[in-house]
């Protein structure tokens, strides 16, 4: 199982079909296009959660800060990076 932010790793693991964690730090709405079925992701877009059937919507103030000097991208807590490994072992070995 790959953990990785949103980079090279994602469409790496995709190719090599390797479960994926993604952690998706930016705000936008194109963290879809690089997921499949062996990927789970957790993201700030409530537009890339709607168009996917495996992500998790973390909530601002809560599961992340957005970034004074870019509010585009966003800052996971540890407890929420943590978690989603813990939920994406889950998805990956039921």
């Amino acid at each position: 199982m790959i953990l990785a932010i949103n980079s090279f790793l994602w469409p790496i693991s995709r190719m090599l079909n390797k479960n994926l964690i993604g952690i998706h730090y930016l705000d936008s709405s194109d963290g879809h296009q690089f997921i499949d079925k062996n990927t789970l992701i957790i993201t700030p877009s409530k537009n890339t959660f709607l168009k996917t059937n495996n992500s998790i919507l973390a909530i601002e103030n809560i599961d992340y800060a957005r970034i004074k000097e870019n509010p585009l991208m966003v800052e996971y807590t540890p407890s929420t990076i943590y978690g989603t490994f813990i939920k994406g072992y889950n998805f990956y070995t039921k």
